[in-house]
This record gives structure tokens, C-alpha cells and sequence, in this order.
């Protein structure tokens, strides 16, 4: 049984800021395409999970809200805030220990998988 894409999208996004690997891989396509991706990050499902590694690194107590969101049949298009300690190192630069949040816009299409585990 399909899952609706926005229930896929608010998983996927709970995933993301908590380095959920199990479910990273259960709802992303192997081949998904990043179209924001970190400088340097390869293709794939593996790169992706490999940066979400390094966000909830740097930013361990990360929380994404989704303030709207628009579903037209397979797209979702989602804004919000993003919220987190820099507590780790990011991309070279080392840790600030300040609190940063900041808005994002982000859409998701069929790269995810359509079907619970």
C-alpha cells in the first residue's frame, strides 16, 4: 500500500534532522538527485545520507518545522525553519556554539519512494 507523499515528505524530513539512516534508506530512491548539495557531494542515496551525517554532526539537536506545505499529485512543496547548536565542525570550519535558525524552501519529487517498509 502506498503511503501519501506528504506523510513520505514529513518522514523524510524527520530523517534528515535526525540522521535517521534506517528510514533514509527505506524512503529514498537509490538514485535521488540533491539539488542543493553540499560542495563536493556525489549522487545518490549514499551522498545524501553521508550529508545528513554531517548536518546532524555539526548541528546535533537540529529540528526542521514545516510551516506550509502544497501537494500537487507527486510533487510537495514544503517551507519552514531550520533550528540547531553548531556543535560540531561543518565543511571545515569548526564549531561556533551559537544557536542559528533560518528559514528553507525545498520541493520533493518522485526520488522518493512511494511505499512503506
Amino acid at each position: 500500500m502506498s503511503a501519501p507523499i506528504k506523510q513520505i515528505v514529513r518522514r523524510f524530513l524527520n530523517a534528515f534532522a535526525t540522521a535517521d539512516v534506517a528510514t533514509l534508506e527505506a524512503i529514498v530512491a537509490l538514485d535521488v538527485v540533491d539539488h542543493n548539495p553540499p560542495p563536493g557531494q556525489a549522487g545518490g542515496r549514499q551522498a545524501l545520507i553521508d550529508a545528513v551525517k554531517m548536518y546532524r554532526a555539526a548541528f546535533p539537536d537540529m529540528t526542521i518545522t514545516i510551516e506550509n506545505e502544497i501537494v500537487e499529485g507527486d510533487l510537495v512543496a514544503v517551507n519552514g525553519t531550520v533550528i540547531g547548536t553548531n556543535d560540531g565542525p561543518m565543511m571545515g570550519m569548526p564549531a561556533t556554539h551559537k544557536k542559528v535558525g533560518f528559514a528553507y524552501m525545498d520541493g520533493h519529487v518522485p526520488s522518493l519512494k512511494r511505499s512503506d517498509p
